[in-house]
């Protein structure tokens, strides 16, 4: 894996949560960071700002846009990460299909796609 060191992955929150409750017996209950949107909605109580008036911007699906749409904000996904266009795509008719059983959230949909972050202000604007 590229830029990490070793070639070795980053460990994701996921599978520290599941390592704490094998070990302890206890059940996670609240998960205040992403993909939750509880972290983003205190932030923007702290700073007096609406989320659903943000723009939040990402490169995984499952993090921050999924925080951003289950916040009602508009969501921007940059194609530099793992993400793809098909991987949006596939999302998008899961979506449309209602494939996915009823207890599971849609799959995440960002309203914008990016080839890059340098594509959020238009070009010449600073």
């Amino acid at each position: 894996m590229e830029g990490v060191p070793e070639g070795r992955g980053e460990v994701d929150a996921g599978a520290v949560i599941a390592a704490l409750e094998a070990t302890t017996g206890t059940r996670l209950r609240v998960n205040c960071g992403k993909p939750s949107p509880v972290m983003l909605n205190t932030i923007g109580a702290a700073l007096g700002i609406d989320v659903k008036h943000c723009l939040i911007v990402g490169d995984r699906l499952y993090t921050e846009i999924r925080m951003g749409v289950d916040a009602g904000a508009d969501t921007a996904l940059v194609l530099t990460g793992e993400t793809s266009r098909e991987m949006v795509e596939g999302n998008r008719q899961n979506r449309l299909s209602q494939e996915q059983p009823v207890q599971e959230p849609p799959p995440p949909v960002p309203t914008y796609v990016l080839e890059d972050i340098g594509s959020i202000l238009p070009s010449g604007a600073t």
